[in-house]
């Protein structure tokens, strides 16, 4: 992901994606770079992140239009490593019928690259770590939240609607094309929720 600056990382010769073996924990060579042209983008920070941490922060050099670092970090259990940048949009590009897209939020320039997985032979992997088990069970919260405020809002939606039938003597059922399609998106909305909550906890059982 990116909104104009290139990134470039390794990690001990893996890319981008790709997946890295260790029969034992051990040191990794970590390669990474981002590219940027200075009249658009003003990059001043260059991070590599281990399970979401950052463990290194790369200085700005001499170039304007690049920043890069190469160093080795110690990788004890497995896990994932990923490059990100970020800094200021100084212009927007102009699309070939001169206007330009609407600006970022605040001026915000990023790049985020997907992981290198780190795989530790006879360390736990990933989704048994305490780290991940204590991230999911706060987005498996936060699901049954919104869960919670969806089935309010449908059932307030439901009451309003019976209320007007009611004043019209009709049967109570979504008197237009709106309604309904309201109704349809917030069961829509309800199933994908249901969905990412047992992909999260797959033993969890719902009324």
């Amino acid at each position: 992901m990116t909104h104009g600056a290139l990134l470039r990382f390794g990690v001990q010769g893996k890319d981008i994606g790709e997946e890295l073996s260790l029969a034992r924990a051990g040191r990794v060579r970590i390669e990474a770079a981002v590219l940027f042209d200075p009249e658009r983008d003003d990059i001043d920070a260059l991070e590599v992140v281990e399970r979401g941490e950052v463990i290194r922060r790369c200085a700005r050099q001499a170039n304007p239009s690049e920043i890069r670092c190469r160093f080795e970090h110690p990788v004890r259990q497995t896990s994932w490593l990923a490059l990100r940048a970020s800094g200021r949009k100084v212009a927007a590009f102009a699309l070939r019928d001169g206007s330009k897209p609407d600006p970022y939020p605040r001026g915000v320039t990023m790049a985020h690259t997907a992981p290198i997985f780190v795989t530790v032979r006879g360390t736990p992997p990933l989704g048994e770590q305490p780290r991940a088990k204590v991230l999911a069970a706060s987005w498996l919260g936060r699901l049954e939240t919104l869960e919670a405020t969806l089935h309010r809002v449908h059932h307030r939606d439901q009451q309003v609607v019976v209320g007007a039938a009611r004043e019209r003597e009709a049967p109570a059922a979504p008197h237009s094309t709106s309604e309904a399609a309201r109704n349809e998106e917030g069961h829509s909305h309800l199933g994908v929720i249901v969905a990412a909550r047992d992909l999260v906890d797959p033993d969890h059982r719902g009324v």
